[in-house]
């Protein structure tokens, strides 16, 4: 039970900046990004295929519902908006079987049948990515974009602590599971895009996307912690929004590199 606790507060940790680090491939601040997300919902337009938030580690759904409902308000459409959560699932394995059986009681249809854009918080994240493989059960869900933040792609720094949980484990960079993505990955089909915020000291920002891709990297404001607090952050959510609802967004895919900042 000790180390249950101490993962999960492990998992949703993270520390502030102190000094702002601009992005120049990012370049947007929050006060402008909060300004369009009020103009995005008073000008709300149709989304162009079902949208599903995916919750993170010890998420019992607040963070995955809360970003549905942002998302919501936004659109014309909020009937494809959707969210789950993996709280109760104790494998990634559990929960790719929790997300599909849950996806085809909203769509009802099979859920590979349905085109979709996926948003996966921390954890998330890789579900996603889990989730869009075919396995023995059939083929995997017909994902076309895949947004990440602050996901544990290469492995998460907090994941190294002692545990019994399997997702935690499999989020120890160097796993079989990782690996396993990592291999699947050249034959993915969706694009992919992951953010993340400094000093991320829970999956480290530097391990916030695969080999090979981008990292869409903001600063962490004062007295804020960088991993809790990145899914509501306005830049993050501001830029996401605008490519869901087909708009030109902030953030240039190819990235700039993550700069070096005091810990």
């Amino acid at each position: 039970m000790v180390v249950g606790v101490s993962v999960g507060a492990a998992m949703v940790g993270g520390c502030g900046t102190t000094v702002p680090v601009p992005n120049p491939s990012f370049a947007i601040d929050a006060s402008r990004a909060e300004a369009d997300l009020i103009q995005m919902r008073k000008t709300p337009v149709a989304l162009e295929r079902h949208l599903v938030v995916l919750g993170g580690y010890g998420d019992p759904g607040l963070f995955a519902g809360g970003m549905a409902d942002r998302f919501r308000e936004m659109v014309t459409n909020p009937e494809l908006v959707h969210s789950k959560s993996f709280f109760f699932s104790g494998s990634f394995d559990g929960a790719v079987k929790t997300l599909r059986e849950h996806l085809e009681d909203e769509l009802g249809v099979p859920p590979e049948t349905v085109p979709l854009d996926v948003v996966g918080i921390s954890m998330g994240g890789l579900v996603g990515r889990y989730a869009a493989m075919d396995g023995p059960e059939g083929p995997g869900l017909d994902v076309r974009r895949l947004f990440t933040i602050s996901t544990p792609h290469r492995g998460a720094d907090g994941a190294d602590v002692p545990s019994l949980d399997k997702k935690v484990t499999a989020m120890r960079a160097g796993s079989d599971f990782l690996t396993s993505l990592d291999e699947a990955l050249p034959r993915a089909e969706y694009e992919l895009y992951c953010y993340v915020r400094l000093r991320d000291g829970i999956v480290g920002e530097e391990n916030a996307a695969p080999e090979g891709h981008a990292v869409l990297w903001v600063d962490t404001p004062r007295f804020e912690m960088s991993h809790l607090d990145s899914p509501g952050d306005p830049r993050i959510l501001a830029d996401i929004a605008r490519r869901v609802r087909g708009e030109s967004a902030y953030a240039v895919l190819r990235g700039s590199p993550l700069p070096e900042v005091e810990e």
